[in-house]
């Protein structure tokens, strides 16, 4: 019932599709432009998705195979789990004799090429990583979906700077991995990827070019304290809580994703750190598996000199063995990302209109705080997620309301815009608002009233931004002074299996 022994990156050639060639167009839709790998009977191919012109990743497996059925149920199961760090599942069919699941196509840096190009990263990292994925795989569990196979490589930073998850549901189901105890399963998994983020260790034995976690006598492994300096007392019982399924430090066992979520809640630290700890010397990296309990290495911190980091370059595109997605690693040396950025994404906003701004707000200044908020949607059915608006001022980026799903940045010609009015609670002076977007590339208008509207004409536009990145910054025309602010969005970005708009967070800054 434990963590199931991870993939060994053997391939199963037995079964593995070889008919369909370079450019053959699977049900008049999606091109396959490179074959990538293969894990089991699967073929796994980068593609192109002919309708809405985007890359994505296609498994192709025999449709005889013993494996194809289970792998379409899963695949199924999995496209209902609409949480973003999850690799969403776009479609499934079968034709022919092959059947195809078709999934995003990520960019980015998985955790073990990480951990092999940096050492261990620094606890408020690794802590805001795993508590990403532990985020994500709660959500999967409430949908009946689960993992059971999590390794280093299923857990991906991506180019455009936010955490994904691979292979939930599907790998499993590729490899015929059954567990009595799901979320315990996942919740061991969780662990491990903790354990391997804070040491550079795979506790299950070498792993990818990662070492083994040193053995204590008749222990499974010392814990990450004991493998290296630094490491928090809470974040090191975190681990063994997770990965041991025992009690440390007067707490019980995490047993569920979920718990581990809400152990690991604390992170990130809103403080800008550096992303990566240095990187361990030729002798941490020796094949004495006691090198690093013998002589511990601090982490960086963040006052502390900038870590030296070789540049590598570009890798090749690689199968990750997530049986969900492939990721193309793209390695870039020397970087630094503050930890907001490791949450949202991406730099500051785009320059838009000159009506928005990107500059930040002076530390300490005060926000005004609202009193309630509501979607808008006049011209359509009256509401838009109105169970979710609570997303959009919880205080926590990790949480977004979403416009719903339209087939063109236009609303599909069906209305001109959607949005959330917050009321202030009485007429206050607003010198700013700043804002973080579930996507980039949305375009908004930020409007007023004095009164509650009912119509989007009932609202005033103080300031417009176009085609911006995930955080804006809008500052009012002089003399903006209302109780009632309308988030009006003009033009939805791409997103998905669709088109759509979100709000993380907003904020709003007093005139002084």
């Amino acid at each position: 019932m434990g963590q199931p022994d991870p993939p060994t990156g053997g391939k199963d050639h037995r079964h593995v599709p070889a008919l369909l060639d370079q450019g053959s167009v699977l049900d008049d839709r999606y091109r396959l432009d490179e074959r990538v790998g293969e894990q089991g009977c699967a073929a796994l191919w980068r593609g192109t998705d002919t309708i809405l012109a985007r890359s994505v990743t296609v498994m192709v497996l025999p449709t005889s195979a013993p494996e194809t059925a289970r792998v379409l149920t899963a695949a199924r199961r999995a496209a209902r789990i609409r949480d973003s760090r999850v690799v969403q599942v776009f479609d499934t069919a079968t034709v022919d004799d092959s059947t195809y699941v078709i999934t995003e196509w990520i960019t980015g840096r998985t955790l073990t090429d990480l951990l092999l190009e940096t050492g261990p990263l620094h606890p408020d990292r690794a802590g805001a990583l795993v508590g990403e994925a532990a985020e994500a795989l709660t959500e999967a569990h409430r949908m009946a979906v689960s993992h059971l196979r999590l390794t280093p490589d299923n857990l991906v930073w991506t180019a455009a700077g936010g955490v994904k998850v691979t292979g939930v549901g599907i790998e499993a189901a590729l490899a015929g991995t059954v567990s009595d105890d799901p979320a315990r399963t996942d919740s061991e998994g969780l662990g491990a990827l903790l354990y391997a983020a804070l040491t550079a260790r795979w506790p299950h034995g070498p792993f990818g070019g990662l070492l083994a976690a040193p053995q204590n006598g008749d222990a499974p492994h010392f814990s990450p304290r004991q493998v290296r300096a630094g490491v928090p007392p809470e974040l090191d019982a975190t681990t063994e809580r997770a990965l041991c399924q025992r009690s440390r430090r007067g707490q019980p066992p995490l047993a569920t994703p979920a718990s581990v979520a809400e152990a690991l809640a604390d992170f990130p630290d809103p403080t800008p750190l550096d992303l990566f700890a240095e990187r361990p010397s030729s002798d941490d990296r020796a094949t004495n598996p006691m090198a690093q309990v013998t002589a511990p290495v601090p982490f960086a911190t963040a006052g502390g000199p900038r870590p030296h980091h070789h540049h590598r370059g570009r890798r090749a595109l690689i199968a990750v063995p997530a049986g969900l997605a492939l990721v193309a690693v793209v390695l870039v040396g020397g970087l630094r990302l503050g930890l907001s950025e490791f949450t949202f994404g991406g730099p500051s906003a785009a320059p838009s209109e000159s009506s928005s701004s990107t500059s930040p707000t002076p530390a300490g200044k005060k926000r005004i705080p609202v009193v309630e908020a509501s979607d808008f949607d006049p011209q359509g059915d009256g509401q838009e997620h109105a169970s979710s608006v609570k997303n959009a001022n919880d205080g926590t980026p990790r949480t977004v309301w979403y416009t719903d799903r339209y087939n063109t940045a236009k609303f599909g010609n069906l209305k001109p815009g959607v949005g959330m009015v917050f009321d202030l609670g009485s007429a206050k002076a607003v010198d700013s608002v700043q804002l973080r977007l579930g996507d980039p590339g949305t375009s908004l208008q930020l409007r007023s009233a004095t009164s509650g509207g009912t119509s989007v004409g009932d609202f005033t536009t103080v300031a417009t931004a176009t085609d911006v990145d995930e955080q804006v910054t809008l500052r009012p025309k002089s003399d903006a002074t209302a109780r009632y602010w309308l988030v009006w969005f003009t033009e939805l970005p791409r997103s998905d299996d669709g088109y759509r708009a979100g709000i993380a967070d907003i904020t709003f800054r007093p005139a002084s």
